[in-house]
């Protein structure tokens, strides 16, 4: 083994005995048991064959889950670690384990058996959103926040901000939370009829649903969705101009005789 490789593998090593000793010293959240086993055993299984559980666990704890949830939402390799795995991946002598997206969806899942039980979450969510730069940490973090649902309203500004984000992804899910949430219209409805003209198909449907959602306070996007509709002459956008049809039927049913159908 070369001098570089056993660098390498001494700071590889390091990482992980750190990570190791982190575990075994940091400070303990509530562990009940459910089922004869602790929640942590069921949260660690949740990305599995046993997701439907692990929410049962976590509804039976309430908000007891909560920082249990949060420490999965934070689970993220350090950048110093992700140089080295990028380095290791290079390598044919060392595999090591770094942290994969099931933190992230075990915490969603969580957070989604609580629902707005969990609205005490919400600061500290959105702490973690602003302090994690990591793309996939605030995709998950922006998941977790629609499921504990309109309780969490103070979300739709962050929502706003992102609802121009270079990410198709981001996107998605930002349009998908502000119809879902239906709060604060005045500030919502203006975003979803601006994501429209959205190049990605999925965030016009989200943008279109959304505004159907609103229902009568999105009765000033109704030009707008004719207009759209109009536009989409393709019969692949069949299923689109339903979706508008039927949005239109929630937000104003004289809109239907408008040449609409």
């Amino acid at each position: 083994m070369t001098t570089r490789k056993k660098i390498l593998a001494t700071l590889l090593l390091l990482a992980v005995l750190g990570s190791v000793a982190w575990q075994i010293f940091r400070p303990r959240e509530p562990d009940p048991i459910f089922e004869g086993q602790p929640l942590s055993y069921w949260l660690g299984r949740s990305a599995r064959t046993e997701s439907l559980t692990a929410q049962g666990a976590v509804r039976d704890a309430g908000t007891n889950a909560i920082p249990m949830l949060l420490r999965f939402m934070r689970a993220h390799d350090s950048p110093f670690k992700r140089k080295l795995i990028a380095l290791a991946g290079k390598q044919d002598f060392v595999n090591s384990p770094f942290v994969s997206d099931d933190d992230h969806w075990r915490a969603v899942n969580g957070f989604e058996a609580l629902g707005p039980a969990a609205r005490s979450a919400v600061p500290e969510l959105l702490r973690i959103y602003q302090t994690d730069p990591s793309p996939d940490s605030r995709f998950f973090v922006l998941m977790a926040l629609s499921e504990i649902g309109p309780t969490a309203k103070e979300t739709v500004p962050l929502l706003i901000s992102e609802a121009a984000n270079s990410n198709a992804r981001m996107r998605m899910q930002v349009t998908w939370e502000l119809g879902r949430m239906r709060v604060q219209p005045e500030a919502s409805v203006p975003v979803l009829l601006k994501s429209l003209n959205d190049p990605n198909r999925t965030v016009q449907r989200n943008a279109v649903e959304g505004l159907g959602n609103f229902g009568p306070q999105a009765k000033a996007a109704v030009p707008r969705l004719i207009e759209f509709r109009q536009s989409l002459t393709d019969k692949r956008d069949s299923w689109l101009r339903e979706m508008i049809d039927k949005a239109l039927q929630k937000i104003d049913p004289a809109a239907t005789n408008a040449g609409i159908k």
